[in-house]
């Protein structure tokens, strides 16, 4: 345990992704570690290990874009879904369920 806490200080308890802040009984904070070296569950040989992570960037965020190839080329596509919804937010009405 002391070498997790020594981890968490040494990253000044910041996701390296985010940089949301761990708190004491706050939400889980993940030592990230590449799963093609050593098993996901389980302890790591420590030479894989990438970094510190807050659970919404390691379980979603780095998980969905390993899964889409690493490739920076589907950001766009958000990016263009999202400006389409801001460019008509005060036009029409969404549909009612």
């Amino acid at each position: 345990m002391e070498a997790v806490r020594d981890f968490r200080e040494s990253r000044d308890h910041r996701c390296d992704i985010c940089r949301r802040q761990w708190q004491e009984g706050g939400s889980s904070f993940h030592i990230d570690h590449d799963g093609a070296c050593c098993p996901s569950r389980g302890p790591s040989c420590g030479k894989c290990v990438r970094g510190y992570l807050c659970h919404l960037c390691n379980t979603q965020g780095l998980s969905w874009y390993e899964l889409v190839g690493r490739s920076v080329a589907v950001v766009p596509l958000f990016e263009d879904y999202l400006q389409r919804y801001e460019r008509n937010r005060g036009g029409i009405a969404p549909p009612q369920a």
